[in-house]
């Protein structure tokens, strides 16, 4: 009796230990998707800023949290705006910055990897699950800038 009333009880810990890992796992990929997005966000408003045909390059890491990086217009269409915006998955809304005066241009970027058992245990031993990318911000004009990317 002593010994299913112990299995029982380390079974419900070693499930609530592996939710919280999990979800602090979960928060901290979210906060380098948000860390790296606010970083392309200053750049493209320091670019906007600048003179024509300024530029500057940087490599980002997304995490696996992130879904979609992408300029959007007022209406949320994509591909031409003011707004740069992150797409977190699984969660409502999107994050927002206004890139000041400049209408921005890029292509969107689609974030691939879906939560498999796999990828879940590479990241519960210590691999994080991240894509590189490359960005270059370039004012290409009086109040347009230009975002374009490409993978590592």
């Amino acid at each position: 009796m002593w010994v299913i009333a112990g299995l029982l009880i380390g079974s419900i810990m070693f499930i609530a230990g592996s939710s919280l890992l999990a979800r602090y796992l979960h928060s901290q990929d979210i906060g380098l998707a948000r860390n790296n997005f606010n970083q392309l966000a200053e750049t493209a408003k320091r670019i906007c800023r600048l003179g024509t045909y300024s530029e500057e390059t940087m490599t980002l890491r997304f995490s696996s949290a992130a879904s979609k990086v992408a300029v959007v217009d007022k209406d949320l269409i994509e591909g031409e705006g003011s707004e740069l915006c992150l797409w977190i998955k699984n969660q409502e809304g999107v994050q927002c910055e206004k890139i000041d005066t400049c209408t921005n241009t890029m292509k969107s970027v689609v974030f691939e990897g879906d939560q498999t058992p796999q990828n879940i245990l590479q990241r519960f031993i210590g691999s994080k699950q991240t894509t590189v990318m490359t960005f270059k911000v370039t004012k290409t004009g009086i109040d347009a800038v230009s975002i374009t990317w490409k993978p590592n």
